[in-house]
This record gives structure tokens, C-alpha cells and sequence, in this order.
């Protein structure tokens, strides 16, 4: 089997790190530095993001779009929205084990084009400074507003 590493903390922190104790393939690590997380990601040749349900906007994607690591997804959730249009990994059909195995083939095959892809992505649209940049065009919106009304 494939090692499975999850790094992270919250309420049920204590219950997976016992759940998962004697696992010879799963490894908690518990909570790191951000930048740390980003050192380890980029060795990583992908993240699947498997989900069913049309949930939001998972903070993991934003992690690996920022560390360039292509992801592999199911389709038809909020995720796969964001690797189509950011071209930064492959979807894949749940139900079908072998669109997993082309997706993974895919993306090993692939990985340096999908990881520019990543980056790119997320300096474009989730970058610090692509926030503060909309934060102060609506900071002067605001202002240009209140100097009219008054």
C-alpha cells in the first residue's frame, strides 16, 4: 500500500494519531510550520483530493496549489472546478478505479507542468499580495464612496 501522510492538528488530533499508532503505511505528524508543510509538499509527485460531496473550498488545495503539487480529483466537486481551470492536475471518475490509475500515471508523467501550473494558479489568485491588492482597490472603493455621499 501506499503511505498515507497527514500532517495537521484540531479537536480529534489525540483520536487519529491512537487510531493510526500501528499503522505501518499511515503517519500523523501532527501540526508543522507552514513553511515546513510547503518544504515537505514539494516532494510530493501528487495529492489526490477524493470527495463525493460539492463541499467548498478545502484550505489543503490552497496548500498545494502554493507548493506546486499536482492534484488529482474526483470530478464533478468544487475541487475539480479548480484544477480545471487552473490545468494543475486531473480528475478522475470515483466509481472507476482505473481513472485513478490513468490520473496517477498522468500526473507522475506530467508533474513539473502541472506543479507551474499550481504556482502559477495561486500567485494569480490566492497570493498574499493578490489579496492585499483587492483588499485596498475595496478599501478605496469604500473611501471614493463615503467622499460622494458626504
Amino acid at each position: 500500500f501506499p503511505v498515507t501522510i497527514c500532517y495537521g492538528d484540531g479537536p480529534l488530533a489525540g483520536q487519529i494519531a491512537e487510531l493510526v499508532k500501528n499503522k505501518e503505511n499511515i503517519h500523523f505528524k501532527g501540526m508543522i510550520p507552514n513553511e515546513k508543510l510547503v518544504e515537505k509538499l514539494n516532494t510530493y509527485i501528487g495529492a489526490v483530493v477524493p470527495s463525493l460531496w460539492r463541499e467548498g473550498f478545502p484550505m489543503v488545495v490552497l496548500e498545494y496549489l502554493r507548493a506546486g503539487v499536482p492534484i488529482i480529483t474526483t470530478k464533478g466537486n468544487n475541487v475539480s472546478q479548480i484544477v480545471k481551470l487552473s490545468k494543475s492536475g486531473v480528475e478522475f471518475q470515483i466509481d472507476l478505479k482505473e481513472e485513478l490509475s490513468k490520473a496517477l500515471e498522468t500526473v507522475a508523467s506530467s508533474r513539473e507542468i502541472f506543479s507551474v501550473r499550481a504556482i502559477q494558479h495561486f500567485e494569480s489568485h490566492y497570493s498574499e499580495k493578490k489579496w492585499l491588492k483587492e483588499l485596498m482597490s475595496i478599501v478605496a472603493e469604500t473611501i471614493s464612496e463615503d467622499l460622494v455621499v458626504k
